[in-house]
């Protein structure tokens, strides 16, 4: 197997051991590797073009959201 040299780190988070915060917290990294320098750019984009289309985000700067005295959960 040869090692990826095309890679990008996305994200970390961590976590307690077995849910209890009296254990010792463990670091959870994501990240994405592909062979080609080319295919990694491509699919940078691609991440930064969802985000950019995200229906969360466009809904609150476009004013599509409201909130209803009414609507209860």
């Amino acid at each position: 197997v040869k090692a990826c040299k095309n890679f990008k780190l996305t994200k970390h988070s961590g976590a307690y051991w077995k849910g209890d915060k009296e254990n010792k917290v463990l670091q959870r990294i994501y990240g994405v590797c592909f062979e080609t320098s080319e295919d990694l750019a491509k699919h940078l984009e691609l991440l930064e073009e969802a985000k950019r289309r995200d229906h969360k985000k466009l809904g609150k700067e476009l004013g599509l959201f409201m909130m209803s005295e009414y609507a209860r959960s």
